[in-house]
């Protein structure tokens, strides 16, 4: 019975989790997946289980992550994958996503798994690149525009502010407002 509550627990855990988890055999099929993985690719369970996991990569990448995930058996330690590099999914109907892979692996009774986490990272880039935009609009306003993090430290510093000021973004970022200005807040005039 211990077992059994264990198993539902486990699923429980698996089908709660806002990553696509992949569970792929030392063959490199497809052995267990969750709903988020289903939601994300567009197939339906039964669709994935027993198929090579390269369905899921963009045709291009497919032959060089087989040798990737073989070395990844001969060797399985948790790792994430793609930092600083572009990583895409594909779906069902073709269409490709940026996605970021973390792995583990793991020892089951029916043999050593090796366990994809996939996050579809399409909307935090979207809201970086609308960001960097802002900055690059708060860059070109004359005004000086700077903002402060706690304790006062400078988290930005636009262009109007250094020719104010005559300190670089470089050499503003980090220091506390008031010191590098040399100003008082209304508490220390009193």
């Amino acid at each position: 019975m211990i077992a059994d509550r264990r198993g539902r627990t486990t699923e429980a855990l698996l089908e709660s989790a806002a990553q696509g988890i992949i569970g792929v055999t030392e063959d490199g099929r497809i052995s267990v997946v969750n709903t988020m993985t289903q939601q994300m690719f567009g197939y339906s369970r039964e669709e994935l289980l027993g198929q090579p996991l390269e369905i899921l990569l963009p045709e291009d990448k497919r032959a060089i992550h087989r040798t990737h995930r073989r070395s990844f058996h001969a060797n399985p330690h948790a790792r994430p994958m793609g930092l600083g590099l572009a990583l895409s999914g594909r779906r069902k109907d073709a269409s490709e996503f940026p996605a970021e892979v973390s792995l583990s692996s793991v020892v089951t009774e029916d043999g050593r798994l090796s366990v994809a986490f996939v996050t579809d990272i399409a909307l935090r880039q979207r809201a970086e690149e609308a960001f960097r935009h802002q900055a690059e609009m708060l860059n070109l306003a004359a005004d000086p525009i700077f903002t402060w993090v706690m304790g006062g430290a400078i988290s930005y510093w636009n262009r109007g502010a250094e020719i104010l000021y005559g300190y670089t973004a470089s050499e503003a970022i980090g220091c506390v407002s008031h010191t590098l200005l040399q100003t008082q807040t209304a508490a220390a005039d009193r």
